[in-house]
């Protein structure tokens, strides 16, 4: 259950100090006064997926960041041609992870698939 709704409900009651036992009784009150759904373990494909959300939103930020490098590079005076070359094999190596795991959001299990089909096609009939 979300902490919210747990503390919605405990501020309909008529408790005035919260303590550990009050907050407890609360907890145990809402769970015998409501039908609560017994909770289903996540299916792994939902943590894989955050993991690579994340990862591609590290890579996005490294590449700005080697992006401003080269920019920076490319703007000296005299610029060190190493030094641009080794940033823009970086950016591409960046580029080239980045690929792979959009290949990687792509495969997802059929049942997901179809979730996201059927509620796509249901928004777009409003």
């Amino acid at each position: 259950m979300l902490p919210n709704k747990i503390s919605n409900y405990f501020r309909t009651l008529d408790v005035k100090t919260i303590t550990d036992k009050t907050a407890s009784q609360a907890i145990c009150r809402f769970g015998l006064e409501r039908k609560l759904d017994v909770w289903k373990k996540p299916k792994k494909i939902f943590r894989d997926l955050k993991q690579l959300t994340r990862e591609r939103d590290q890579l996005i930020a490294d590449r700005t960041v080697l992006k401003n490098q080269l920019h920076a590079e490319n703007a000296e005076a005299f610029p060190n041609e190493s030094s641009i070359k080794r940033v823009t094999k970086r950016i591409q190596l960046n580029d080239k992870q980045e690929l792979e795991i959009k290949a990687e959001l792509v495969k997802t299990d059929s049942e997901l698939v179809e979730k996201i089909n059927k509620n796509y096609h249901h928004s777009r009939r409003r």
